[in-house]
């Protein structure tokens, strides 16, 4: 299925999705297990034009132009005249021709394709009996191949257009897994309890990238029943997320983030905090050696490509949730649960902003310099402006999120008239904060948050 929109009228984006999917299901050892095998793939393209920009290289070689003796105007550079260089006039009404505009016209493309390739199975039946019933269990494997293509022409390369740089990239990222479930039933049918059981699963997953390699999730719970009208459930579990394609390999891709540099107004004396370090830039120290009374003044674009990084590893999850569902046989239609729960995130994926680069580079216990790593990612130019701040992806947030979820729900039946239903979901937030750890520790805190929804 193909869709096609404008996002401006400069642009033109174009997309493209496949999907395809196909399986075999059946039984085995009497038709006591079933058994499933299934193969899919995915590929979704999406091509954007950005028609009749400037090239602003081609401008510049346009406007360098000379008169020869015989009248003739033309383009200085020579290498600039072999690739059809033709001499831009800026003034007058018109006076660009339709030759001059062909030349300093172009129409850059992006061409992005994901692709995805998987192949599954499983085998579930009763393993046993147990005094209250049966083992329920599954087992399975999957294998999936995910990867990403940028594709773009020099424009997008190499600049001199009002589009960000985005340059070429490939890469992809592939996983095995196996994995187990079980339903253990402990008790059935006993004094304060119609059904109890023991729910866990475990999933071995083994990345095909150095950093990640063999990654293993969890989970233990328990569903009581403790008669037609209350359960009360339980869960611990362990998840791990791998980075993603564009998470490793991304490379350098051109993009504006406004920030203070942290060495403005540093002089021979001033106390900033930084200051101490920024004192220490080349451009800035040499300033300050011929002009004692010199003070810095920030300058800066704001330039701050996003990149990939190749030794992420990955995240650490983990969350305990605790509820009870309630259905009383006295009103019927009507239902309420409860959960509570508190997620836990380690190492997650994330990027520090420019001032906090700036930070950890100028402003943290780690030396100044080249033992720095957040050092690295600032470009300073010959007059200690800043050219560039590399934000790029790294292990670095903590997450935390506690609540109560509440759901209610009631249908009552007219009959002939039809039905009537309400229903009415309640979160409340306890706490959600989120910590980068570094040398310089940022927290944020969000705490007693409500929202209803009818």
């Amino acid at each position: 299925r193909s869709t096609q929109g404008r996002s401006s009228a400069a642009s033109d984006v174009y997309k493209r999705q496949v999907r395809a999917w196909a399986g075999l299901q059946g039984t085995a050892f009497d038709g006591d297990w079933d058994w499933d095998v299934s193969v899919g793939y995915g590929k979704f393209h999406q091509k954007q034009y950005r028609n009749n920009e400037i090239d602003v290289f081609k401008a510049k070689n346009a406007l360098q132009a000379e008169r020869l003796e015989d009248g003739t105007i033309q383009c200085k550079d020579e290498a600039a005249r072999a690739d059809g260089c033709v001499p831009l006039n800026l003034f007058g009404v018109g006076s660009i021709t339709p030759e001059m505009a062909d030349y300093i016209r172009v129409n850059p493309t992006l061409n992005v394709y994901n692709e995805q390739a998987t192949i599954m199975g499983y085998i579930a039946g009763d393993l046993f009996e147990m005094p209250a019933g049966p083992v329920a269990t599954a087992f399975g494997f999957e294998y999936r191949k995910d990867s990403q293509e940028a594709v773009t022409d020099d424009a997008l390369t190499y600049g001199g257009i009002t589009w960000n740089l985005i340059p070429a990239f490939k890469g992809d990222i592939s996983v095995a897994e196996i994995f187990a479930e079980a339903s253990f039933p402990l008790l059935s049918d006993a004094p304060g309890v119609k059904h109890l059981s023991l729910e866990t699963s475990l999933r071995l997953a083994d990345y095909d990238l150095s950093a990640v390699g063999l990654v293993t999730s969890s989970k233990v719970g328990f569903l009581w029943s403790v008669n037609d009208e209350l359960n009360f459930r339980g869960n611990w579990a362990v998840a791990q997320r791998a980075p993603t394609v564009n998470d490793i390999f991304e490379p350098a891709a051109g993009d504006f983030d406004s920030s203070d540099d942290i060495c403005d107004n540093v002089s021979a004396t001033s106390t900033g905090i930084g200051h101490d370090n920024c004192r220490l830039e080349p451009a800035i120290a040499a300033a300050i050696a011929n002009d004692a009374s010199f003070v810095f003044e920030d300058d800066n674009s704001g330039y701050s490509p996003n990149a990939g990084n190749p030794e992420l590893f990955e995240e650490k999850g983990t969350t305990l949730t605790i509820g009870a569902s309630y259905q009383p046989s006295y009103l019927e239609g009507f239902s309420i649960a409860v959960d509570y729960y508190d997620i836990y995130i380690e190492d997650a994926v994330s990027s520090f902003g420019n001032d906090e680069i700036q930070e950890q580079c100028y402003a943290s216990s780690v030396t100044f310099g080249g033992e720095n790593e957040f050092c690295d990612v600032i470009t300073r130019d010959a007059e200690g402006q800043i050219e560039e701040i590399m934000q790029r992806s790294y292990n670095i947030d903590e997450l935390s999120s506690r609540g109560v979820d509440i759901a209610v729900a009631y249908r009552y039946d007219l009959n002939e008239y039809g039905t009537v239903k309400f229903k009415l979901d309640w979160t409340h937030l306890l706490e959600h904060s989120s910590t980068k750890t570094g040398a310089v520790s940022y927290t944020h805190l969000r705490a007693h948050e409500t929202s209803l929804h009818l």
